[in-house]
């Protein structure tokens, strides 16, 4: 694929790098090579330039010692890669190389700030809106906000996986209390486990509070890369402590801002206590700042949810293990083609 696909047909004469752990799973995984030597001398002789892991530190002077690849292997891939570094200027003054010249003094400036934020709010979802006048809170009207659940005061669980050091986090209860609203707090029950004991406090806030916010859902200790969840539902007793709150709020606001990924919110939306909910996501540095420009009304963007929501026994209908797409398997992917496609000719 490397060769006569990637380089002869396509044209490709740049280097090719793996993914972190890719060439170790061409032998722990695959079983590839006869050997981990053997693997990495595999992996150089059929292209790849570069390892972003540690197996070919640890793995490829015995592969060359072996004699499993030579030095013109070894110089075809060492000329890719610095090639490619004398073409982005790696060699050159720094008084000729802008990028080099950015110092300390360039990171976190006002107009990457208010990009994080403005990323952070396009990508807010309002999923539902019961049209009761509940939305948007004012500060004037809903004075005394309670903001409970065990993702409001979350700072870097917002940033989700593969994120720098940021300078500031917003967390929701603050973005609040600089909005100008009277704030109480309560965590209520954790992401995950069945306990209810703080279900009290949080409902008493929001019995004497002029709006309720519930931040939940989920974050990279339920949910990330090699960390695949094998339930759609809302996690813990997450649910529960909602329901809760939607009897104790009466005819007052109470909205649901969900962060993470997908859950199955079915029953969120047919509850007629909660009056908004809000896909929130991983929104990132500004996210309490993003949530609360939203549900005040500030900011309106017209988002789109980036993934599908499924019933949770959809997990139990599927063998996601299968990747075929075939008629007639009951695959996801050939079931929601068909189905759409299906509602495309219909509707025109």
């Amino acid at each position: 694929m490397l060769q006569k696909v990637l380089r002869e047909h396509y044209g490709f004469s740049e280097w090719v790098t793996a993914d972190c752990d890719a060439l170790q799973n061409v032998w722990t995984d695959h079983h590839y090579g006869g050997s981990a030597a053997g693997a990495a001398a595999a992996s150089i002789n059929a292209g790849t330039d570069l390892d972003c892991g540690q197996f070919w530190p640890q793995n490829l002077q015995s592969a060359y010692n072996s004699r499993m690849f030579n030095d013109t292997v070894l110089d075809r891939s060492l000329i890719r890669r610095y090639a490619s570094m004398v073409k982005l200027g790696w060699f050159d003054a720094a008084s000729k190389q802008p990028y080099r010249q950015l110092a300390w003094a360039d990171v976190a400036k006002p107009d990457a700030k208010a990009l994080a934020l403005r990323v952070a709010q396009e990508g807010l979802v309002l999923l539902k809106n019961n049209g009761t006048n509940k939305l948007p809170l004012s500060a004037t009207t809903a004075k005394r906000v309670a903001v409970v659940g065990p993702l409001a005061t979350a700072t870097t669980q917002m940033q989700g996986n593969y994120y720098g050091i940021a300078q500031s986090i917003s967390t929701v209860v603050n973005a609040f209390k600089a909005a100008g609203f009277e704030v109480t707090n309560a965590q209520g029950c954790a992401l995950t486990g069945t306990s209810t004991s703080g279900f009290a406090a949080a409902v008493n806030l929001a019995k004497s509070a002029d709006a309720t916010v519930f931040v939940g859902g989920m974050d990279v200790s339920i949910e990330a890369e090699d960390k695949d969840r094998e339930q759609i539902s809302w996690p813990g007793a997450q649910l529960s402590l909602i329901q809760q709150l939607g009897a104790a709020t009466g005819d007052k606001p109470f909205i649901v801002v969900q962060m993470g990924t997908m859950v199955d919110s079915s029953a969120l939306v047919s509850d007629k206590n909660v009056n908004g909910l809000l896909w929130a996501g991983y929104p990132g540095q500004d996210g309490g700042n993003a949530v609360v420009s939203v549900l005040t009304g500030t900011a309106s963007p017209a988002g789109r949810l980036p993934v599908t929501q499924y019933p949770s026994d959809y997990v139990n209908q599927v063998q996601f293990t299968d990747m075929n797409l075939k008629p007639g398997t009951g695959n996801p992917g050939y079931v929601d083609i068909v189905s759409f496609l299906n509602r495309e000719v219909s509707r025109r």
